[in-house]
């Protein structure tokens, strides 16, 4: 009976572990965007099928005011005690505001801790190298994750938009771009943990002021504008805990930084390149690419219609 030989070369066994892990991840996202299209086909009857218009307009789709279910208690009690402080004071609802849309405050800071942690003195650093490796592929993965879950599960209105809250937006709101995005759970919530639990992994004082920096600066701010509920940022936050502790497997840690760090090596100035700029679009939290796909669709959507 024939078995695969990983008695050979270091770098042919490193190939074929590599190419079955762009296999199975190639695979997966095949199969994720054939369900989310037969997802979408099946809340449409037959006649429509042919209808671009109205495929576009079920992936936007918000649900009716007698679709919207009841908000569950824990939510609700902490969103009214928070939202009783909406309009007492100019300046702090503004000074959420600024908390919220900073890039500095927010991603900046998170991702200046993985530098931190890349450049540490000690012992453990090729270890601390890999969990940062690890570390911003499992934080791209995390927010993959919550996405897609927003987009397959049940719609949920933001609170801003919710009208048995009787939400009162503070002062400099401004959430028109998430209209029509659900927010259960919170993109932000699993990508600032994720990157949280790395730091954690690499030193634990350091870790427990990730952890709040993603509590207070990323997500409080969040709930406070009507973004998202608590229980958005609570799943996100498991999300985020979750896939970041996979690295503390040292075989996945291991394959997954080993080809970086031999890039690293090899040619440091590329390496550091891309790392930069990867670095960038997780402090930025991916936006620029979200506008491009939100430009994208736009595009496509208005073609459709004309």
């Amino acid at each position: 009976m024939k078995t695969n030989d990983f008695s050979g070369p270091p770098r042919d066994r490193d190939k074929h572990l590599h190419s079955v892990a762009v296999s199975i991840l190639q695979a997966m996202t095949l199969r994720l965007l054939l369900l989310h299209s037969c997802f979408i086909c099946a809340r449409l009857p037959l006649s429509s099928l042919s209808d671009g218009t109205r495929i576009i307009s079920t992936w936007t789709r918000r649900p009716s005011t007698a679709e919207v279910p009841p908000i569950n208690p824990f939510d609700a009690k902490i969103l009214h005690f928070l939202n009783q402080f909406a309009h007492r004071s100019w300046l702090f609802d503004h000074f959420i505001c600024f908390v919220d849309g900073n890039v500095l405050l927010k991603g900046g800071i998170i991702t200046a801790f993985l530098w931190w942690a890349w450049f540490r003195r000690g012992d453990t650093k090729p270890r601390d190298r890999e969990f940062v490796l690890s570390g911003i592929v499992m934080a791209i993965a995390a927010l993959a994750v919550a996405r897609t879950l927003a987009l397959f599960l049940p719609f949920r209105e933001r609170p801003l938009f919710t009208p048995q809250l009787n939400f009162r937006p503070p002062f400099g709101t401004d959430l028109i771009d998430l209209i029509h995005w659900s927010s259960f759970p919170s993109d932000h919530a699993a990508l600032y943990f994720c990157l949280a639990t790395t730091v954690f992994c690499v030193s634990r004082k350091i870790g427990l002021l990730a952890f709040a920096h993603a509590l207070f600066v990323g997500c409080f701010s969040r709930i406070y504008l009507g973004a998202h509920y608590p229980t958005d940022i609570l799943a996100g936050a498991a999300i985020g805990i979750g896939i970041g502790s996979l690295s503390l497997l040292p075989g996945l840690r291991h394959l997954i930084s080993r080809w970086p760090l031999r890039w690293l090596e090899a040619a440091p100035g590329s390496f550091y390149f891309c790392f930069y700029l990867t670095t960038l679009l997780i402090g930025t939290n991916f936006d620029s690419i979200r506008s491009a796909i939100l430009l994208g669709f736009h595009a496509l959507k208005s073609h459709i219609l004309t």
